[in-house]
């Protein structure tokens, strides 16, 4: 099995490549051609340029031409041997009937000699031939009829009679056109004055070949069988070989552009032609096996790509169950996905602690129930974070609610007490009338004072204690919008409606008035943030 595997493996290469180096030494021959070397009248005598019967001599001066039907005009030349010789019956003459006869006069000195020449109008071939039994006429009418690439058009002697024949410089053949009794036309190998088979011109690897027919004593062929085959659409005698294993090989004997004839094997899968000893040299070479060196480089980049395809396969496997395992580990502490996106842990993903609590993925078939209970466990902490957070919130509310208490009744008696002290001042002195007592009179909270230096001091007071309301009222309103932005800045879960209804524990012991300074509003402010900030690092520590 593996000499036959490579058997095709080393012949379709070859066949491919089409590799043609062993090439026979080219011997031509001299085409047969008509013998222009004449010592009578005419050196040449021409109509319409179609051959001459017979042949053109010095002893025959009655000659017969064969012309298509169809032709109206004939041109008759003539060339003497003597270049002072007068010659008349020659030029352009209409045909008035299919057959005639036309005379050429050459008068050489006291000499005269007169040619006939008679000229029938007709297609059927009046010069024949026999190839493989079977009688062929030279083709009349040639117009009709395309010539291969690369052939000019020459004169042959054939049975006394010329005839016309297509040759190339390379070749030792050459081509007529020859039509059977059904008046079918074709070309075929002309030589040594003999039709040596069907003529056929194809195109191989690129270059060109071109089928002559096989001769009777080239046809036995060791390990092969003589018959007909079908080659690009023609009809060929050619070999196939007796070994099954070559049923889709065929020999033939073509000759190349160069003139050099040889036996060639065709391959009818890939198109292919290959010179017949390259051919059983390969097949020489395949029979002993692959060698070794082959069969080991082989192996080892089947090995390669096997380890190579492995590693990818593991460390895309690795990639997937890291990501299932931080999914999952995502899922079981919410605490560590603070800043990351949800990730829904698929149905089919089991989850399993072990001792070193560590989180490994195992698909497995998970049962409805299951699932339910998953999904009541995820609701169920979910809920209870809702609460915790439910719970510190309105415990921040609360407590700044007392300090915003406490803070306004401070602020109120302190103002009280400011004022009253203001009264009792301004009560003891005398009233006095001035513009300074003027000014302070405008505000209806102040009594009206004596016109003196000492009612100038409690206006200052009254008013320095006015600013002081003020400045409070300022400072408790920025606070108010501190703490607004904190608290619209604390998280609020999605679903409120699964917040759990258990009540809010208020707390033990209510917040411990501070002790006031210079400015009891920054206090509080400060106050209020460690509150804020405290409880805020326990839920991250949390």
């Amino acid at each position: 099995m593996r000499n036959a595997i490579g058997r095709k493996i080393l012949l379709s290469l070859a066949l491919f490549l089409g590799i043609s180096t062993l090439q026979t030494v080219p011997v031509y021959a001299e085409p047969t051609v008509q013998n222009t070397t004449l010592t009578g009248p005419l050196q040449d005598l021409s109509v319409n340029d179609a051959p001459l019967s017979p042949v053109l001599s010095d002893d025959v001066t009655e000659y017969t031409v064969v012309l298509p039907e169809d032709t109206t005009t004939i041109e008759i030349s003539a060339t003497p041997t003597n270049a002072e010789a007068e010659v008349s019956g020659t030029g352009s003459f209409t045909i008035e009937d299919t057959s005639d006869t036309y005379r050429v006069r050459v008068q050489d000195g006291g000499e005269t000699t007169t040619y006939r020449i008679s000229v029938t109008l007709s297609n059927t071939p009046v010069l024949t031939t026999v190839y493989e039994e079977s009688s062929l006429g030279f083709t009349v009418n040639i117009d009709t009829t395309t010539v291969p690439e690369g052939f000019s058009e020459g004169r042959a002697v054939y049975e006394g009679s010329e005839v016309r024949v297509w040759q190339m410089d390379a070749l030792n053949f050459q081509i007529v056109n020859l039509q059977d009794g059904n008046g079918t036309a074709g070309w075929y190998a002309y030589q040594d004055g003999a039709v040596t088979g069907p003529f056929k011109a194809m195109v191989f690897n690129r270059h060109r070949y071109f089928y002559t027919g096989v001769a009777s004593d080239m046809q036995s062929q060791d390990g092969c069988t003589f018959t007909s085959i079908e080659v690009q659409g023609e009809t060929l005698d050619g070999w196939t070989f007796n070994d099954a294993d070559y049923a889709s090989y065929y020999m033939l004997y073509l000759t190349d552009e160069t003139g050099t004839s040889n036996y060639y094997v065709y391959d009818t899968q890939n198109k292919t032609l290959v010179d017949r000893r390259v051919f059983e040299s390969e097949v020489g070479r395949s029979r002993q096996g692959i060698p070794m060196p082959l069969l080991v480089a082989v192996g080892i980049i089947v090995v390669m790509a096997a380890i190579f395809a492995v590693v990818i396969v593991s460390a895309n496997r690795k990639r997937g169950l890291k990501e299932t395992a931080k999914t999952i580990g995502n899922h079981v502490n919410p605490a560590k996905r603070k800043n990351k996106k949800k990730t829904r842990v698929p149905d089919h993903v089991e989850l399993v602690r072990t001792s070193k609590v560590k989180i490994y993925a195992q698909p497995t078939d998970q049962p409805q129930t299951a699932k339910q209970e998953v999904e009541k466990v995820r609701k169920a902490a979910h809920q209870k974070q809702v609460a915790q957070l439910e719970e510190k919130k309105l415990a921040r509310t609360q407590a700044l609610e007392a300090e915003k208490l406490t803070r306004s009744a401070q602020a109120k008696k302190k103002t009280a007490e400011t004022a009253k002290k203001s009264r009792s001042e301004t009560s003891a002195e005398p009233v006095v009338k001035s513009q300074t007592t003027k000014k302070v009179r405008t505000d209806p909270t102040v009594e009206p004072a004596a016109k003196s230096q000492t009612a100038k001091k409690p206006v200052k007071k009254t008013t320095d204690a006015k600013k002081s309301v003020k400045k409070k009222n300022t400072e408790t309103t920025s606070a108010k919008e501190r703490f607004k932005r904190k608290e619209t800045s604390i998280p609020v879960p999605k679903d409120p409606a699964s917040v759990s209804s258990e009540p809010v524990k208020q707390p033990a012991k209510p917040v411990s008035e501070p002790a006031y300074q210079e400015d009891p509003m920054t206090e509080i402010q400060r106050y209020i943030d460690q509150l804020f900030y405290a409880n805020h690092d326990q839920n991250q520590t949390k």
